[in-house]
């Protein structure tokens, strides 16, 4: 560094600037505790705590990478038990950063349907990160996050709503089954005393 100079902050060296977009890091030159950085960096946390949400409106989180088929099948089983159940719905289809070929299908659908937005991420970020990116804009009060692999039926929002009035029930399950009829999870417990798993 010269003289008069400020020395660079090899932070700001890695912060990609677009306009109208809050700045965000190349995931690449992150080495450690990467995910955590990245949550601080791209998410405004402090803005989204203090958005309005809606308590009449469930949003649906679904993160992809890839897979078109499966998540657009994950859509529209949203959006079919929904208007059987008479739901009220928002679902962020999160876009990790897929190939033109499977995002260009995916903004489709917001012009299909209202209840559809599609948060498009610059690159993979993977599961938890893309999950934060979306719940960071959730119009709905209560949020569920499903896999893009998962088929939902009328009334599965039903369980989840009566437990989640629950003052002492932070989250809620719905019981998975495979297709073959198996239970493939009933959901976990968390005693008071414990700590859920991190």
């Amino acid at each position: 560094v010269g003289m008069g100079e400020l020395p660079v902050n090899p932070l700001q060296q890695r912060l990609v600037v677009r306009p109208g977009l809050k700045p965000w890091l190349d995931h690449r030159d992150v080495l450690g505790h990467h995910d955590e950085v990245l949550n601080d960096v791209l998410i405004d946390w402090a803005a989204a705590a203090g958005r309005t949400t809606d308590d009449e409106v469930v949003t649906i989180i679904i993160p992809t990478y890839a897979d078109l088929a499966m998540t657009t099948d994950a859509v529209w089983s949203c959006l079919r038990a929904s208007e059987a159940a008479g739901d009220r719905i928002e679902i962020l289809v999160v876009d990790n950063g897929c190939t033109p070929e499977v995002a260009v299908p995916l903004l489709s659908l917001m012009e299909q349907r209202d209840e559809v937005r599609v948060i498009s991420l610059p690159e993979n970020y993977g599961f938890a990160l893309g999950n934060n990116a979306a719940l960071a804009q959730a119009a709905g009060s209560t949020v569920v996050f499903l896999n893009n692999d998962t088929l939902v039926f009328e009334g599965w929002l039903d369980p989840i709503r009566e437990a989640m009035k629950d003052p002492e029930v932070l989250a809620a399950q719905s019981l998975l089954i495979y297709d073959t009829g198996a239970i493939q999870s009933a959901g976990v417990a968390f005693s008071a005393a414990a700590s859920p798993p991190r």
